[in-house]
């Protein structure tokens, strides 16, 4: 599993919505990807999303073979008519925990509908992957850590644990990057704001 992290400076104070994410996503057109937030030093929360201004960053975790055309197709996009300054890709060790931010819904959704959804889909992608070189455990306990951001932990394959690492929560459609620990304070500048506004 690769982790590519993307700089941008914006000179002016850019405000990020959902729609800058999914713009990333559409960008990439892959669906083994997840992409996190912009995050940057001067950040201001916003109704509608949130401020970055000056060096901004955005990680994609991805497998390891699309490293190389990721990072070219990353180096391409332009928001805002500014196109990025700075990548670099590291290799990174899944994690049995992290967090994901997401508004209340994923609070409020039947836990055993939602298990089934996981592992249709996380199972399907396993065997797209690995075709059937992984077993079929896989747990994934979702609590409320704070108004907005969820703690996961993750039981089962260590195959399906790194899967879920790289591609992130799918919650019936909406992509989430997972954050490991060590990534906890950028979600936690981003909390205070609106959980309905990404």
């Amino acid at each position: 599993m690769i982790e590519i992290v993307v700089w941008w400076n914006f000179q002016t104070p850019k405000l990020i919505t959902q729609d800058d994410i999914e713009f990333i996503y559409t960008a990439l057109a892959d669906e083994f990807l997840s992409v996190s937030h912009f995050f940057s030093k001067k950040q201001y929360v916003s109704k509608k999303g949130y401020y970055v201004i000056g060096k901004t960053k955005l990680k994609v975790r991805a497998l390891k073979p699309q490293a190389g055309f990721l990072a070219r197709q990353l180096m391409r996009i332009s928001i805002d008519g500014i196109t990025p300054y700075s990548l670099s890709i590291h290799e990174v060790s899944p994690s049995f925990e992290g967090f994901v931010y997401a508004n209340n819904g994923i609070g409020e959704q039947d836990y055993e509908t939602f298990l089934n959804y996981v592992e249709n889909y996380y199972f399907t992608a396993a065997e797209k992957i690995h075709d059937s070189d992984y077993e079929k455990k896989f747990i994934p306990v979702i609590k409320n850590f704070k108004d907005g951001i969820y703690s996961i932990q993750l039981f089962g394959d260590p195959k399906m644990i790194e899967l879920f690492n790289t591609i992130g929560l799918d919650f019936f459609g909406k992509r989430m990057f997972f954050y490991h620990r060590r990534e906890l304070p950028y979600l936690l500048k981003i909390s205070e704001r609106p959980n309905d506004a990404l």
